[in-house]
């Protein structure tokens, strides 16, 4: 069963023309986010957040009809859009081996016959292979014939990298997403690790956090850790990245003009799609 669980209209969805907007989606695990963004302005004006079951991902084109049935927004099909792919099956690359991603990611994650392979460039030196369910994805991709396809991975080390250039400090990235993490750990401008993992309790990602931090030989207090994504503050994955990193904030992008709407939930939730749109 398919079910929103953020839906966010400002009055600028009321009149426009379709080449004023272009959509945002965000395809995650058992998860999509929908945005629609005024593009003279790149503010949002409006968002949804649906979430189904594995068992619902079983049939994608029953899934399809369900979401379409619960979006405002994806019976807009004429729009500009951007389809971001979130994954546990992504990795940095040299963007010098982009070529070769099909067999890097058969490594990595083994390819059966119903995964495709996207590639996405950071920079001229890295670059961000996955793989994603095919019969997941074209749905989508034939509802909107004309979408680009964009890793969110990709994304999130570019605005890490940026960030990273004005400090010294290791800073670690977090997103948390529909039982996902993504996560970048970036120094002085240099990505140290970037990968996407699945939990299922907050002992999982402590773990996976902690054992990143003793492969690089970084202690916990010296990390700058920034977290966005559906985590609320206060929360039991809040209060454990508080207990084990010393410098734990969210991570907010600036939201001044976008409607009183979107006072309705915390700045974080969506900021690495934010600066995607940018």
């Amino acid at each position: 069963m398919v079910q929103r669980i953020v839906d966010i209209k400002t009055d600028g969805m009321a009149v426009f023309e379709n080449e004023s907007r272009r959509l945002i989606l965000c395809l995650e695990n058992c998860s999509m986010i929908a945005a629609m963004v005024d593009k003279s302005s790149n503010h949002w004006v409006a968002v949804e957040v649906l979430q189904c079951s594995e068992e619902d991902m079983e049939d994608t084109e029953t899934l399809l009809q369900q979401l379409k049935q619960q979006s405002g927004l994806l019976q807009y099909t004429g729009l500009e859009i951007k389809i971001f792919i979130r994954t546990a099956n992504a990795m940095p690359i040299p963007t010098a081996l982009v070529s070769e991603a099909t067999q890097l990611l058969h490594i990595q994650f083994g390819l059966q016959k119903k995964d495709m392979d996207i590639t996405g460039q950071v920079n001229d030196e890295i670059s961000v292979a996955l793989k994603t369910n095919a019969d997941w994805l074209s749905p989508f991709t034939q509802l909107f014939p004309q979408a680009s396809l964009h890793t969110s991975l990709a994304s999130l080390i570019s605005q890490s990298l940026s960030e990273s250039s004005s400090s010294d400090l290791p800073l670690l990235q977090l997103v948390f997403c529909h039982g996902l993490v993504e996560l970048v750990l970036v120094k002085n401008n240099q990505l140290l690790m970037a990968k996407c993992f699945r939990f299922n309790a907050v002992e999982d990602m402590d773990y996976q956090l902690l054992n990143i931090c003793r492969q690089l030989n970084i202690g916990t207090a010296e990390i700058a850790v920034k977290v966005q994504g559906l985590v609320a503050e206060g929360s039991p994955l809040h209060q454990s990245l508080l207990k084990y990193f010393a410098d734990v904030q969210f991570a907010k992008p600036s939201t001044a003009g976008w409607g009183v709407a979107f006072k309705t939930i915390p700045d974080h939730y969506f900021t690495s799609l934010i600066h995607a749109t940018l």
